[in-house]
């Protein structure tokens, strides 16, 4: 009997971890998606050291670097292409992050995100493979 009070006591703390830990994450999450809209680099990197993901999506499918580009954050910008923050993500309006910098008439930002997609291509595409 006792075994049996430990281990559902137990088991009772692991839940109460996984979901503390999980609202940590999208806590994180919320608070990268804010401090890349506002443009604020502190926010971001303190987010990052929070766990957050540089690929967390809101509500409207936009990611961190898509905001950053919307709201034509340079410095942000360039601080999530360091955290390597996936270029070809797209959002419910099928804009990516280049896509906004462009719509916002921001052309130097648009080159730097197209030769960031250029980098991300190459270092996620598959090596050719040639048998003999």
């Amino acid at each position: 009997m006792r075994m049996h009070a430990l281990r559902e006591s137990w088991h009772r703390i692991i839940r109460t971890i996984k979901k503390d830990h999980k609202a940590a994450l999208v806590d994180a999450d919320r608070r990268l998606l804010a401090a890349a809209a506002k443009g604020s680099c502190r926010g971001i990197r303190s987010a990052v050291r929070g766990c957050a993901d540089t690929d967390a999506r809101n509500t409207k499918c936009e990611t961190a670097l898509i905001l950053a580009a919307a709201g034509c954050h340079m410095r942000a910008v360039r601080l999530l292409i360091k955290l390597k923050a996936d270029p070809f993500a797209v959002a419910q309006d099928d804009f990516t992050a280049r896509g906004r910098a462009e719509k916002a008439g921001r052309g130097k930002m648009a080159a730097v995100l197209k030769a960031y997609e250029a980098e991300w291509a190459a270092a996620h595409s598959e090596p050719d493979e040639t048998f003999d």
